[in-house]
């Protein structure tokens, strides 16, 4: 589910299988991917986005934990984890 940290609101996934996530922000802003595993995280991965212009967001290791932090500000659609895109 959704964790706020401060003013920017979290989500952690857990994939079962190589997998993608459509992100929709309704605001402009950065879009924080951190890869999580074995209790060490990468270093977040920033993503411009701008408003009602989706992102898809790859998870190609299901041994990771992926925590997507949205944009300050405004809401943020995710919407369900589907096959993994190429590229």
């Amino acid at each position: 589910g959704f964790v706020p940290q401060g003013p920017s609101p979290q989500v952690s996934l857990l994939p079962r299988q190589p997998s993608s996530v459509k992100v929709v922000p309704l605001v402009e802003g950065t879009l924080l991917i951190t890869v999580r595993r074995d209790g060490r995280s990468a270093t977040a991965r920033p993503i411009p986005v701008s408003a009602n212009n989706p992102v898809f967001v790859n998870m190609a290791d299901p041994r990771n934990e992926y925590v997507l932090t949205f944009p300050d500000g405004g809401q943020t659609k995710a919407c369900g984890m589907g096959q993994k895109l190429p590229g």
